[in-house]
């Protein structure tokens, strides 16, 4: 962290080194947090901005895509590259290192929704972010 003069005044974080991917800050309140993705070790996260952690979203074993195994037998990959929290609280992961997959956590209960590669625009959902407005989805 940086004061407003390019002052270094600390550091923090060394779990997420070559893996924090998609940082989003986001007041909430008086608040401001620090949400971010981890592609290692397939985390999202939710912190303040001194580093304390508040939740963390894992594998999205909710959702349809995730939940049953690959063709190997294996859980599909699952690598989390960035995200967007709409204007009602819901956060949009996108599992771009991954499956290509957004999902779509609601604030209660906590779901997931995800979207094959192929039926979007969207080949790899790394690098986005939402728009202030309202989301109509299915």
């Amino acid at each position: 962290m940086f004061d407003a003069n390019g002052k270094f005044i600390k550091s923090w974080g060394r779990e997420f080194k070559g893996s924090a991917h998609g940082l989003h800050i986001r007041k909430e309140g008086s608040t401001e947090f620090l949400y971010l993705c981890d592609t290692k070790r397939a985390l999202v996260v939710k912190t303040t901005l001194d580093g304390e952690e508040v939740f963390t979203l894992g594998y999205p074993k909710e959702s349809k895509p995730y939940n049953k195994p690959g063709a190997d037998g294996k859980p599909i990959k699952y690598s989390p590259t960035n995200l967007a929290i709409a204007p009602n609280g819901d956060i949009y992961v996108g599992d771009g290192y991954g499956s290509s997959y957004v999902n779509r956590y609601n604030r209660t209960p906590l779901a997931a929704r995800g979207k094959k590669r192929g039926n979007s625009s969207a080949r790899t959902a790394s690098a986005w972010t939402s728009a202030a407005r309202s989301l109509s989805l299915p």
